[in-house]
């Protein structure tokens, strides 16, 4: 059931790539040469370890049970349709909401490692918790808890 899809900038100088590998999903942030310049956790589909695991670098680590969000009660993904992305710039920095099913999952700019996910508990490796401002203000989400 894994699948991914990618969704080009409005001025075309970046993408976001979205990659679920049956286990879990990502989010990417791509600049015009393709390489990833920022990424989040989205989801766990599969069970999360109790602690951080090892990334393979062919696929990305869960997000540990301590730092996910259990009561967010967010629906999973079935295809890469259920997936938008709506892109904002300010400055010279873009940033990009991920929504799924219409609903805000995460928030990436460039340079942000990790970005900002809707599922996280608490701020950990793979991901930062998602405040309510992230909806409508994007220099306030880097401001306020950026890199």
């Amino acid at each position: 059931m894994g699948f991914d899809c990618t969704f080009s900038s409005n001025n075309g100088d970046c993408d976001v790539w979205i990659e679920d590998d049956d286990r879990v999903g990502y989010a990417y942030i791509l600049d015009a040469q393709g390489k990833i310049c920022g990424d989040v956790w989205l989801y766990n589909r599969v069970p999360a370890p109790p602690d951080f695991e090892e990334s393979d670098h062919e696929a990305g680590p869960r997000n540990p049970a301590p730092y996910v969000n259990v009561d967010a009660h967010f629906a999973l993904p079935r295809s890469a349709d259920d997936f938008s992305v709506d892109w904002m710039q300010e400055g010279s920095t873009v940033f990009a909401r991920v929504f799924i099913h219409d609903r805000l999952a995460a928030f990436l700019a460039k340079g942000t490692r990790p970005g900002w996910s809707a599922l996280a508990k608490r701020d950990g490796p793979v991901a930062k918790v998602l405040p309510p401002q992230s909806a409508s203000n994007g220099a306030t989400q880097t401001a306020t808890t950026g890199p």
